[in-house]
């Protein structure tokens, strides 16, 4: 997937010089160059597709990350509590990080934007949008180029659907357990 346009940003400017010498710059001549400069910014590290699977306990589960290497050199990816996963030049595998699972109860919810219906849209996006910035912040996922000696993070937010963060979200049952002991004597 390298080239993968939705990963590229692309900048654009245009640098002006003005400059002289010599006898015309004694006369007061100059030149003007304008050099347009078109970049385009691939990320070292780019997530192909995120699932989830369950854990032994309720209050946890694994985020499966599929990782690309759009790099020419070796990285290393880790997150937080991980070990380290080796990719080589374009290689995709796939990483397992045991998480907790997330209270979103904690993303406030705007009371007057409830009752129209074209801001609920906007709403639940800007919810999702807080809860994978909240995910991201949590994972730590960085990565590292050795041979280069450079390093960056990534991120999954805006990679994360209603369901995934259904299956990273805590039930939210509370269980309450009330025991009356009474002894005959």
């Amino acid at each position: 997937k390298t080239g993968d346009l939705g990963h590229v940003k692309t900048l654009e400017a245009v640098l002006n010089f003005k400059y002289s010498g010599g006898p015309g710059h004694v006369e007061g001549y100059y030149r003007n160059l304008s050099l347009g400069l078109h970049v385009e910014v691939e990320p070292s590290v780019f997530f192909t597709r995120v699932s989830t699977l369950p854990a032994t306990s309720t209050r946890q589960c694994h985020l499966l990350l599929d990782v690309f290497n759009s790099t020419e050199h070796e990285l290393t990816v880790c997150a937080r509590n991980n070990s380290e996963l080796v990719l080589h030049a374009s290689e995709c595998q796939r990483m397992a990080i045991q998480v907790d699972k997330f209270n979103f109860e904690s993303v406030p919810e705007s009371p007057g934007e409830k009752g129209h219906f074209a801001n609920l849209k906007q709403l639940e996006e800007e919810r999702q949008e807080a809860r994978g910035l909240e995910i991201s912040s949590k994972l730590d996922i960085r990565w590292r180029i050795p041979s280069l000696k450079r390093s960056g993070e990534a991120s999954v937010e805006g990679l994360l659907n209603q369901l995934i963060l259904e299956h990273l979200q805590l039930a939210p049952l509370q269980w309450e357990w009330l025991f009356k002991w009474t002894s005959s004597t």
